[in-house]
């Protein structure tokens, strides 16, 4: 697209240009011309030059993810994801598909503040669509997601559950007209 972006190498050689995810997607020719000038201590300029094709992918997986259960679900159903096990879970979903070349499957135990790619959790060394992720460090009530991403980093459907650990046994109750019952 015409645009030229530069930078400066460190002192050991090493660069790093950031160009604009935007700019590479309007890019018509889908190339970069890259030059790289040098200069010894004798003043003399060498330059370098090189072209590399590269390609964008903006399209999104369309495999889903269903969040189906945890282990030791203690609340009033065996499916209302609460439990009063505060010493990690073992969550079970399933996969629309089976995972694709590239797609892996990322959860997050903080509502997506952050992601861990769990793919070595799905059915078959990742090639089936079960998953049983064991989080040991889910030990407090938070919202839990998963999505498949390929190999751009493009994000499919996301499926959130909120997990609710009460380890809070109830308040008795007590009758004021017999309070031994």
């Amino acid at each position: 697209n015409a645009k030229t972006f530069t930078g400066t190498a460190a002192a050991n050689g090493t660069f790093s240009i950031n160009v604009p995810g935007a700019d590479l997607a309007v890019d018509a020719d889908t190339t970069i011309a890259a030059s790289v000038a040098a200069t010894d201590v004798a003043g003399n300029v060498g330059t370098i030059l090189t072209t590399k094709q590269y390609n964008t992918s903006t399209t999104a997986p369309t495999t889903t993810v269903d969040i189906t259960a945890i282990s030791l679900d203690s609340g009033t159903s065996t499916t209302d994801f609460i439990t009063n096990d505060n010493n990690g879970l073992t969550i079970s979903a399933t996969l629309s598909t089976a995972l694709t070349t590239g797609q892996k499957l990322f959860y997050s135990k903080d509502n997506g503040v952050t992601w861990t790619d769990i793919t070595g959790s799905v059915s078959g060394g990742g090639t089936g669509t079960a998953v049983s992720h064991t989080d040991n460090t889910l030990v407090s009530t938070n919202t839990i997601r998963m999505q498949v991403r390929d190999a751009s980093g493009n994000a499919g459907p996301t499926d959130s559950q909120l997990v609710t650990i009460d380890t809070v046994a109830p308040a008795p109750v007590v009758s004021p007209e017999d309070p031994l019952n």
